[in-house]
């Protein structure tokens, strides 16, 4: 996704099927995209961070306690398999924190956390022109457990395009884009039809805290973060890894099923997409199914041709082993 225009630059499904022929349309048809939802994971950690950043009430060094990875709420908990004991808002997002994400989200508050939530696109349809668009979930049940919950990615439900549009707010200038696949409809004679103007929804963010948590995000991509496999060699990157335990529609959470995402933008610097990659319950058992491991790496593939596509210029060096290792 652009996030200067809201133009959805590619979107692609797999399983697919052959559409010259329809064959596997029943069984293949799905438009993973736009109609699934799925509870984001640590993905969804921006807006906490972000929130807090935009109503300044931190900065992205700003000492955050994350409770040495358990906090006591009422008939509730909040673990992380990484405890720490203070992270900087950079660390908690760089380390994916569950204890930092939900210390933000209590220094917002409940109904300024869920506004930002609504702000950023999520629990409604984005009004993209195609058919069998998920409104997805993103509900204040008035119950801290399930804002605790909400800070680090479930009791929350998304699309993938919901989440590209929520990242492109902080790729941009803060401002929420609808997304739209075609730019103009023109007749054979090159008469303009009808023009597909840019459209800001609203406002999220201001582009100070934007661009502080584009840095942020960058921190991710780095040594030390969960997503050093998303790195572009030639180019400064940043994103978010995710990954939860998937939902059993008949209750409860699949024991072996996980779903492995990430989120991210290049250049870090200004933003010329966009990417979200989506891995719904990963089989290759030589991988473990975490965002990290499994996501991030595709994110890479794809960022790299898009760079060559869209003739973006190297910034940074490029180690010598890094190209003979990627001929």
């Amino acid at each position: 996704m652009d996030p200067k225009t809201g133009e959805i630059l590619a979107m692609a499904s797999r399983p697919h099927f052959d559409l010259n022929h329809k064959e596997n349309i029943a069984e293949n048809g799905f438009n993973y995209a736009i109609q699934t939802i799925y509870e984001p994971g640590s993905t969804i950690k921006i807006v906490s961070a972000a929130g807090a950043m935009n109503e300044g009430l931190v900065t992205p060094q700003t000492s955050v306690y994350c409770h040495n990875g358990f906090y006591q709420g009422r008939g509730f908990v909040v673990t992380d398999e990484h405890p720490a004991g203070s992270l900087s808002v950079e660390g908690v997002l760089q380390k994916s924190n569950n204890n930092g994400a939900f210390s933000l989200g209590r220094q917002l508050g409940s109904k300024r956390f869920y506004n930002y939530l609504s702000d950023f696109g999520f629990g409604k349809k984005t009004g993209i022109l195609l058919s069998g668009e998920s409104a997805g979930m993103a509900k204040n049940t008035g119950n801290e457990a399930d804002f605790s919950r909400a800070c680090f990615g479930y009791a929350t439900s998304v699309t993938p395009l919901q989440l590209a549009c929520a990242y492109s707010v902080i790729a941009g200038d803060g401002k929420l884009r609808k997304p739209h696949i075609v730019r103009s409809l023109i007749a054979n004679d090159g008469t303009v039809v009808e023009d597909y103007e840019p459209e800001v929804v609203h406002e999220v963010l201001k582009p100070k805290a934007a661009e502080r948590m584009r840095l942020a995000l960058e921190k991710v991509v780095l040594p030390g973060g969960t997503a050093t496999r998303a790195a572009v060699p030639g180019f400064r990157t940043g994103g978010k890894t995710g990954t939860v335990q998937k939902h059993n529609p008949n209750g409860g959470y699949f024991e072996n099923k996980k779903i492995a995402s990430y989120a991210g933008m290049m250049p870090i610097q200004d933003p010329a997409f966009v990417c979200v990659v989506v891995i719904d319950d990963s089989q290759n058992p030589s991988i473990r199914a975490q965002g990290g491991l499994v996501a991030a790496p595709i994110f890479s593939k794809i960022a790299t041709r898009a760079a060559a596509h869209l003739n973006l210029q190297p910034t940074e060096l490029i180690k010598a082993a890094l190209v003979s290792n990627n001929p």
